[in-house]
């Protein structure tokens, strides 16, 4: 798949209803950021104990780490997915009042 994706298939697709067309997409699109530097997001469903240990001296790096590895779904940012053909994008964002601005989310707070 490739950004030619759209002009390559065109014949093949035009007067196809969107329901009988396959679209090249990503899942948790936006999780490119996360590491074991980002912060535990709240009311995601990873237990308050685990959670909790982050804080714990010397812990907090380790139990980061493993939900970074467990909800890091893409090594590719937009951009590049966009450029290597994808057109359906699994964003997952909230708003955290306490930065007065948005994240991508999964486990683990992303870039804003």
């Amino acid at each position: 798949i490739n950004a030619e994706y759209g002009e390559k298939y065109a014949i093949y697709i035009e007067k196809k209803s969107l329901k009988d067309v396959i679209l090249p997409g990503t899942h948790d699109s936006a999780t490119y950021t996360l590491s074991a530097k980002s912060s535990i997001a709240r009311n995601q469903e990873i237990p308050k104990e685990l959670g909790y240990l982050r804080y714990v001296f010397g812990i907090g790096y380790g139990i980061t780490h493993i939900i970074a590895k467990w909800g890091k779904a893409q090594g590719k940012n937009i951009k590049e997915q966009l450029n290597d053909g994808i057109r359906y994008l699994d964003l997952r964002v909230v708003y955290r009042d306490s930065a007065k601005t948005h994240y991508s989310v999964h486990g683990l707070y992303g870039q804003s």
